[in-house]
């Protein structure tokens, strides 16, 4: 099943899980309630799920003077791949990282971190630009977007019953060590880390980096980008939710406290593998 296909299944379950809840607690009215409820939640996560994530990564929009020749890669592209060009924006990060995101073709973004664009080649930065637009062509922006609403939602549940718990246990400790003052992120991270392995498997990203190599033809290119950030994202990591991380072309996050519950990516070694046979590179 498609990460699009899944996305909208999410959704749907979702309208019915409110609709019966309204129908159990209060019949034919419940219902109208439920249904007004459902349409504003699923308006909710697909249109401002997208605006919620830009808020978390501004950057500015790249446009005018461009060093790096991304405006000009992303134009090519996107007239090779018959698709809209998104807007980019570049976040004043030092570690390399990029994502893209949004609901349709017509509505997509791309970011990218200073640091990549520093550190990157001409012909690296069109294989990332690759990747992004991949994700948009196969629509897996718009999946992966739902999945970070669903998990973000669980994530802020328990954050709220730690922010309680510490008001009444009189506890303020570090959130990514395991004790008493953030006991719910521990016992809702598995929760939230399932519900996004379910929406966005392995073969999510397997889908992208083959279209990827595809579209800059030049597979090699799309694996030695892809060893490259996994080694920065270990010695420079980008301080990113949890419920975002499944976003990004190689996961930003350590494997340190319960943020290691949120590798969805595959491993690095297996993609590379299946993009040119063999690791390393």
């Amino acid at each position: 099943m498609s990460g699009p296909t899944k996305a909208w299944l999410f959704l749907s379950l979702l309208a019915a899980a409110i609709l019966y809840t309204g129908h159990s607690w209060g019949g034919r009215q419940g219902v109208l309630w439920a249904l007004l409820v459902a349409l504003g939640v699923n308006t909710l996560i697909y249109f401002y799920s997208e605006v919620r994530i830009l808020s978390l990564f501004p950057g500015r929009k790249l446009e005018g003077r461009d060093p790096w020749g991304a405006l000009e890669i992303t134009k090519s592209l996107c007239k090779k791949m018959r698709l809209p060009l998104p807007q980019i924006l570049v976040l004043q990060d030092s570690s390399p990282q990029a994502l893209a995101l949004g609901r349709s073709w017509n509505h997509s973004t791309i970011v990218l971190t200073q640091g990549l664009l520093d550190r990157f080649s001409r012909r690296e930065l069109k294989a990332i630009l690759a990747y992004q637009l991949a994700s948009i062509r196969r629509q897996e922006t718009f999946a992966f977007a739902v999945a970070a609403a669903f998990a973000d939602a669980i994530l802020s549940v328990a954050r709220s019953l730690d922010k309680v718990s510490r008001l009444l246990l009189g506890t303020q400790k570090d959130p990514r060590s395991k004790n008493p003052g953030h006991f719910f992120s521990w016992l809702l991270s598995p929760l939230a880390a399932g519900l996004l392995r379910f929406s966005v498997g392995p073969g999510n990203y397997y889908a992208i980096d083959a279209l990827a190599s595809e579209i800059c033809e030049d597979p090699k290119a799309v694996a030695e980008v892809l060893w490259k950030l996994e080694s920065f994202a270990k010695t420079i990591p980008l301080l990113a939710p949890a419920s975002q991380a499944h976003m990004f072309m190689v996961n930003p996050l350590t494997k340190r406290g319960w943020s290691r519950y949120f590798h969805v990516q595959p491993e690095t070694k297996r993609r590379i593998e299946r993009l040119v046979g063999y690791y390393p590179i």
